[in-house]
């Protein structure tokens, strides 16, 4: 290997810990419209969790994960290692 390799592998070592929180409107799960969490760039996997509930997780591209029958109107917490 050389460094660039050694470099890129380096950066998906570990568990990284990502949580926030965010605000629904309340029409928006009313349509029932489906949402979608895209999660971008995954070294391996990912789980996710939504107000405190394990969602799943995501081991192939891409990267997505059905919420709706997690979200709540108003105020959510998003967690994801």
């Amino acid at each position: 290997m050389n460094w660039r390799e050694l470099s890129a592998l380096r950066d998906c070592f570990g568990i990284v810990r990502y949580s926030t929180e965010f605000e629904l409107p309340a029409g928006l799960i009313e349509k029932r419209t489906g949402l979608t969490l895209a999660l971008g760039q995954v070294c391996e996997l990912a789980q996710v969790w939504v107000n405190g509930r394990a969602v799943g997780t995501s081991w192939s591209a891409p990267y997505q994960m059905d919420i709706t029958d997690f979200v709540r109107p108003g105020k959510n917490s998003l967690r994801i290692e």
